[in-house]
């Protein structure tokens, strides 16, 4: 059964931690629902860490949006966080936990 969590963040602000667990490889990608912003670009900025891990911020790990990227959380880390970096429109962010099989 497929497993995805979907969060609608605000312009400018951090989504909720998400706890995927160690050596998780996962898909994300981020969907703006208006126009975007043309100041900033259209990007997201993915925050890696460990159980408990504070707000993403801009300075995190920037991606554009309308793609879908794929990534481990490794031996190191467990969760990821999101920040919109759009100054004008809210994004959709879906990220899927893949099988290593």
């Amino acid at each position: 059964m497929e497993s995805v969590t979907k969060q609608t963040i605000a312009p400018a602000a951090s989504g909720a931690e998400i706890v995927l667990g160690q050596n998780q490889i996962f898909a994300i990608s981020a969907i703006p629902v208006g126009t975007p912003g043309a100041t900033t670009g259209a990007n997201i900025n993915l925050e890696f860490g460990p159980t408990g891990l504070g707000a993403a911020s801009a300075a995190d790990m920037g991606l554009p949006v309308n793609q879908v990227f794929t990534f481990d959380t490794s031996e190191q880390f467990k969760s990821i966080r999101v920040f919109n970096n759009c100054t004008t429109t809210n994004v959709d962010v879906y990220v899927l936990k893949l099988s290593r099989s």
